[in-house]
């Protein structure tokens, strides 16, 4: 079944989960884009840099810097068929401190999305992220799984070397006006569940 993208009222939501020792917190926006969109491979590159791994901006902010979370990840996927993709960023942390990291999060997208990324840390993300699609395909789980993906849409090895050459040709420019043009801070949606009332937070 194909999804479709509307645009949706943004919420910010605290749930009680009573007696949970973590706090979860998730920040979600719905985006109208596919894999076949020329932003696609943009933003799955960007992705890495804001949430993506340990030297993503959200990562470093959120975790090294503040101490805030025990864990600190963003993910972003399109459609594959139809023009519906998402970008959530997760977090773990003590409820007492989930109004710090949903603040500490506003605020790294803001920098983000403002002043963009550096051409050092494009480019150093770059290597890494065509280096771990290298070492993906040399394991058979992983290669299995892009074979029957490929099987599944028509598509073959070839569509992955044309995305990663589109990705190893990105410029700062270009993933700044991606990011900025598609990632709407005032879209995205909130819900942090923990035990709050023990804790002593409200909204």
């Amino acid at each position: 079944m194909k999804r479709t993208w509307k645009k949706l009222d943004a919420v910010n939501r605290m749930i009680e989960t009573p007696d949970k020792a973590n706090a979860f917190f998730g920040a979600t926006t719905a985006l109208e884009i596919g894999e076949a969109d020329p932003d696609y491979p943009t933003l799955l590159f960007a992705n890495t840099m804001i949430g993506g791994g340990a030297q993503a901006r959200l990562y470093r902010r959120i975790r090294d810097k503040d101490g805030l979370s025990y864990a600190v990840q963003s993910i972003f996927f399109a459609g594959a068929a139809d023009r519906f993709g998402q970008f959530i960023a997760l977090a773990i942390c003590n409820p007492q401190n989930i109004l710090k990291v949903e603040n500490a999060f506003k605020e790294e997208m803001t920098k983000m999305i403002e002043e963009g990324f550096s051409a050092e840390e494009v480019e150093t993300a770059k290597k890494a992220f065509l280096q771990e699609r290298q070492v993906n395909r040399s394991q058979d789980r992983s290669l299995a799984q892009q074979l029957a993906r490929n099987a599944q849409y028509g598509w073959t090895m070839a569509r992955d070397a044309g995305l990663e050459r589109k990705i190893a040709a990105l410029t700062p420019a270009d993933l700044n006006a991606a990011v900025k043009r598609r990632i709407n801070l005032a879209s995205i949606s909130y819900f942090k569940g923990g035990d709050f009332k023990k804790a002593g937070i409200t909204q």
